[in-house]
């Protein structure tokens, strides 16, 4: 049935799992892949996809050539970043940072500011919003 209507009318075609979008999306590229398509495509295909598969799309679309479902990619390039770095290069946050997080939302899409606080930011001055 997916296939019969992915290859009739893609943006119609409902795709659930993680194949079925990515074959839905390069159905849709096919039909029309201007800019202003784009967006309109990767969010038609995956539009009905199952949130279980929605990490592995997310890569798919970062990387479409190095794509590769078997194990965790993400912790492999960790891993092989971390072994890079000396041991004296490594990310280190001070446990006394103060951020503050801010999120809004226009539609699907959100915006997540963090800000990191001074020490003016940490008064108890009754003008500083909570944290």
């Amino acid at each position: 049935m997916f296939s019969a209507q992915l290859l009739h009318d893609p943006e119609q075609a409902v795709a659930k799992t993680l194949e079925q979008a990515i074959l839905k999306l390069n159905a849709l590229m096919k039909k029309g892949h201007a800019d202003t398509k784009w967006g309109h495509n990767i969010t038609h295909a995956a539009q009905h996809l199952e949130e279980k598969y929605q990490h592995d799309f997310i890569r798919y679309l970062a990387n479409p050539a190095g794509y590769t479902q078997q194990g965790d990619i993400n912790q492999k390039i960790e891993d092989s970043i971390l072994k890079t770095l000396p041991e004296n290069g490594r990310a280190f946050v001070p446990e006394e940072l103060k951020q503050r997080y801010t999120m809004s939302r226009k539609g699907a899409d959100f915006t997540i500011l963090v800000e990191n606080l001074t020490l003016d930011d940490n008064s108890d001055d009754e003008k500083s919003p909570p944290i």
